[in-house]
């Protein structure tokens, strides 16, 4: 009778046991889940936009076009971009990818700094990256700009803002220079 007694005692307690375990693990799960989601959603809240500037040089009078990235971070987190890349097509039909080389020169001609990328924006922090090189833009179809952060998530640039800057620029390139 005590025998039978230690085997239900053991029964029940490996219930329990079996029980607090997988509540245990299903908490882990759904706060697993939930902070993961709520990162996500703390992401999307991270914005862009890509606008044309002319840039005129004090010395020289001569204006230059400059597409500048403007980044907004208008979550709670932090985030921290390390590069800026492209991909498309090139003119004669090549698929091409890379990092569009910017911030190096002419840098003294236009008052940017050398570099800006890696960047951390705190919340609420906006930056704008200015691109010197602006030939990717007009030269490579079906362009697609984004940013990476360190672990390896990309954010794209709207494909209607490459289109309008697009245009902007050739309008800039066609005007008579005086």
């Amino acid at each position: 009778m005590e025998y039978l007694s230690k085997v239900a005692f053991n029964e029940w307690l490996s219930v329990y046991a079996a029980l607090l375990s997988t509540t245990i693990a299903l908490v882990v799960s759904v706060r697993f889940v939930a902070k993961r989601t709520r990162a996500r959603k703390e992401r999307a809240k991270f914005q862009t936009d890509l606008y044309f500037l002319r840039k005129v040089d004090r010395s020289t009078k001569e204006i230059h076009p400059i597409v500048v990235v403007l980044l907004a971070n208008l979550g709670a987190e932090r985030i921290a971009l390390k590069s800026l890349d492209y991909q498309g097509v090139t003119e004669n039909g090549l698929e091409t990818t890379g990092c569009m080389g910017w911030y190096e020169q002419p840098e003294e001609l236009f008052g940017i700094r050398n570099r800006l990328l890696p960047i951390v924006l705190e919340s609420g922090q906006t930056a704008d990256l200015p691109m010197v090189q602006i030939g990717v833009i007009t030269s490579i179809k079906d362009l697609k700009i984004w940013l990476t952060d360190f672990d390896g998530r990309r954010y794209y640039l709207a494909k209607e803002d490459i289109v309008n800057v697009r245009r902007d620029v050739d309008k800039f390139l066609l005007e008579p220079k005086a």
